[in-house]
């Protein structure tokens, strides 16, 4: 499986941080939000199967944040249920963990 990202740099508050963003369309990956701050990630297995692997990819280059954009806003209707909204959440995720 090959996964192409595409490598940003960001300026905020005077700090410099780099922004890896799939080439990939994630439009079949839905963030939900079913309790107060506590998330749900819905997909079908290609798509879970691309964020396993750029989660893989983040331990090597902790140093980074990944930013999924979603292509699509709204939530299929077969995951309301899951969600307090019928909006699809965007995904960061912010790697600069120590060890």
């Amino acid at each position: 499986m090959k996964i192409q990202l595409l490598q940003k740099e960001i300026w905020l508050q005077n700090r410099k941080y780099v922004v890896l963003t799939p080439a990939f369309h994630t439009k079949d990956i839905f963030g939900c939000e079913f309790d107060k701050d506590m998330f749900m990630i819905f997909g079908n297995q290609q798509s879970l199967q691309y964020l396993a692997c750029i989660l893989l990819l983040g331990t090597d280059h902790r140093d980074k944040i990944i930013y999924l954009t979603n292509m699509e806003t709204d939530l299929p209707i077969h995951l309301h249920r899951f969600s307090h909204t019928k909006k699809n959440n965007e995904l960061v995720f912010l790697l600069n963990i120590p060890l």
